[in-house]
């Protein structure tokens, strides 16, 4: 569940100068209480105890279900530290001892380490914060390990510089608020600032006990509330809304547990079975069908000039002379010669105007306009405004230019209109023959499109298009030139019987455009697909050393694709991942991937591997186990608080029992192991 503490108030000032001269005040306690919305709070005047105060803090809280721990701020000679008890009573008297006998200390004055163990002798109960940032920080003593250490800081800003470095100290930020109405420090009592100077955990209850044991992990600790995960109820069992381990012999219920978690959730459960062999081999070949596709997309898009000028080419068709040409010619020849009539009508040596191809410049201002639209593009960029004016006017400019040559073309169409019919005129009142027309330009721009296309096709060599890396893995598709019809056949989804061997003699001779007008022509060939009549592809699995992936390794890299893809879902649902995985694959690769799963989503796994679930550390573990009349039951609670409950939140069982009997077959099995190890060990 998620907690939120102040584990540093003051109630009464240190009288000789060290804090500020206040008056506690109940109200103002009351106040911050419920404004802060603190579960749990602890008293840490300087270098004192007032067992009076104390409890009357806490009849005020007990109210409230607030929980109250006793404590003090000492200073040690190396620097501050905040000592938190349990609230019992053999605690309280060891500060109310400790205090008297520091009545004495002045302004300037501190203990030392000696004085620490010798009277402060249960410290190892203790919760102790060492204050950060300031002049006198004290590093952790070496004397004093037993206890759990926290790192105290004074703002969000070290908070987080502290919480995101590699070592495990776990910083908390406090208020050090003084409860009064008449302090002349503001800043120690203003409530609204104080109430953003508190630390978020992850624990069970407000006992001293679970707090402690929730302190010792970083990842359950945090100054904002979302980055700690709540808890809830499911069939009447506490799971954790991160991750969850749940374990427990065969036959205990686990199986049904996470089948009742399906059937509330439904459609927002993604689940990954154990892998059997065959399912694990058509979801790798789903895999690679969907990594060689996308891998395709983005080839296709870096090379769209091309594809787009071959789909043209093919799509149009070609431009050839009709065979009347040629005897209109040489009857329009021999009539000129025979009439001796040339200079009288010379409107039949007019040629028709050229028609400009201007279709392509449709696609440059979809790609333009794409680039203006993108908003993806304009938060990666700097000088935004200026790119995107540059844009639009580089956009208009096109169009502009696009508009010209359409009312060229236009025009050139028309007075090529108005000709064919003077032509036409001309000939029919005297019988002469005119001057066949024949596009010319049209043609030979076609054969310069056709040539480019099939060497650019012809200058395509194996390569690697693209590259996923997965964890230790990696998806690789690469292209190559088609080595036979029958590959041709299988990369267009044919069956055997359709004919393409003739139409493949063109595809050897690099006569591409020929090669893929035939198989147009037949119908086995639609424009989606060019691509694969023109390459074939391959898409492989392999090592990041590029071998071949063994059998086990299939088995991790189909579980890593899978994970990745459950992320799609809100509750995830992982039974037994551990089949055929190495345990350095385990403990390097899936932990890691788990635990970062269940930072956006709620996660189960159930295993019997000791290493996963040993390194799992989830935030709730869930037992499964069958009671004394053979019913089953299901335990759950804080990993960290380290017992189970069952749903009616009683305490039932120690988390390590049931642990030790799920993922090692008892506490016998266990200590065999550690001697077995032992004996290799010294062999």
């Amino acid at each position: 569940m998620r907690k939120k503490i102040d584990f540093h108030i003051h109630t009464i000032p240190f009288q000789k100068g060290k804090d500020e001269d206040f008056s506690y005040s109940a109200d103002w306690l009351e106040d911050y209480i419920g404004q802060a919305k603190l579960n749990a709070i602890a008293i840490t005047n300087h270098n004192l105890f007032d067992a009076e105060n104390f409890k009357n803090v806490t009849s005020l809280c007990g109210k409230k279900n607030v929980a109250v721990f006793p404590g003090m701020e000492i200073d040690l000679k190396s620097g501050h530290v905040n000592l938190i008890y349990p609230a019992e009573q053999k605690y309280i008297d060891e500060l109310v001892n400790c205090s008297t006998k520091m009545a004495g200390l002045d302004k300037n004055d501190s203990i030392d380490l000696t004085f620490f163990l010798e009277n402060f002798t249960s410290y190892a109960d203790s919760i102790m914060t060492f204050e950060t940032g300031k002049s006198n920080t004290l590093k952790k003593p070496d004397q004093l390990k037993e206890a759990v250490f926290t790192a105290g800081v004074s703002n969000s800003l070290k908070f987080q510089k502290m919480w995101n470095q590699e070592f495990d100290t776990v910083p908390v930020l406090f208020s050090d608020a003084h409860a009064t109405k008449n302090g002349n420090d503001l800043s120690r009592s203003d409530i609204p600032k104080l109430a953003h100077k508190n630390t978020f955990i992850q624990s069970d209850s407000n006992s001293f006990e679970d707090i402690r044991n929730a302190l010792k992990y970083k990842k359950n600790v945090n100054i904002f509330e979302d980055e700690i995960h709540d808890s809830f109820e499911i069939d009447g069992v506490r799971v954790s809304k991160g991750l969850n381990l749940i374990i427990g012999r065969r036959g205990s219920g686990k199986t049904v547990f996470i089948d009742k978690i399906q059937h509330i959730y439904q459609d927002e459960v993604y689940r990954i079975s154990q892998f059997e062999s065959t399912k694990r081999e058509k979801f790798l070949n789903s895999e690679k069908v969907n990594s060689g596709n996308e891998a395709i997309k983005d080839w296709q898009n870096s090379n769209r000039i091309q594809l787009e000028a071959v789909q043209d080419t093919i799509q149009n068709n070609a431009v050839e002379i009709p065979e009347t040409f040629f005897k209109e010619l040489n009857r329009y020849a021999e009539d000129i010669v025979k009439s001796k009539s040339k200079q009288s009508y010379k409107i039949f040596e007019q040629q028709n105007y050229a028609i400009d191809n201007i279709e392509w410049y449709g696609n440059v201002l979809n790609r333009i306009k794409e680039l203006i639209y993108t908003q993806q593009l304009w938060t990666t960029l700097d000088n935004v405004k200026y790119n995107r004016i540059s844009l639009i006017n580089l956009y208009t400019k096109v169009r502009n230019q696009y508009n010209d040559l359409f009312i060229q073309n236009e025009k050139r169409k028309y007075i090529n209109h108005i000709l064919d019919i003077a032509k036409d005129v001309v000939s029919n009142q005297t019988g002469k023959t005119k001057l066949p027309s024949f596009d010319f330009t049209s043609m030979m721009r076609q054969r310069i499109l056709i040539n480019a296309a099939n060497k650019w096709i012809s200058a395509i060599e194996p390569t690697k298009i693209r590259t996923k890396k997965l964890m230790d893995y990696k998806i690789v598709t690469a292209v190559r030139p088609h080595s036979g019809a029958r590959e041709v056949q299988q990369s267009l989804s044919l069956g055997t019987s359709e004919k393409v061997s003739d139409a493949y003699t063109y595809y050897e001779k690099k006569d591409y455009i020929n090669y893929l007008n035939i198989l147009k022509s037949r119908g086995l060939l639609k424009y989606s697909q060019i691509i694969d009549a023109l390459l074939m592809r391959e898409t492989k699995l392999l090592t990041l050393d590029d071998e071949e992936a063994s059998g086990g390794q299939l088995v991790s890299l189909a579980l890593t694709l899978s994970l990745n893809k459950s992320s799609t879902k809100n509750v995830i649902l992982i039974d037994e991942p551990e089949a055929s995985l190495d345990n350095p694959f385990i403990k390097n690769n899936l932990v890691k991937k788990l635990q970062d799963l269940s930072k956006e989503r709620v996660v189960f796994v159930i295993t019997h591997n000791s290493t996963l679930g040993a390194l799992l550390k989830p935030d709730y573990l869930i037992v499964a186990k069958k009671d004394s009349e053979g019913q089953h039951i299901i335990l759950s609670g804080e990993y960290s608080s380290k017992k189970l409950n069952d749903n009616s939140s009683h305490f039932v069982s120690k988390s390590y029992d049931d642990f030790i009997d799920s993922m090692e077959a008892g506490f016998n099995t266990f200590e065999m192991k550690g001697s077995n190890y032992n004996e290799l060990k010294n062999f």
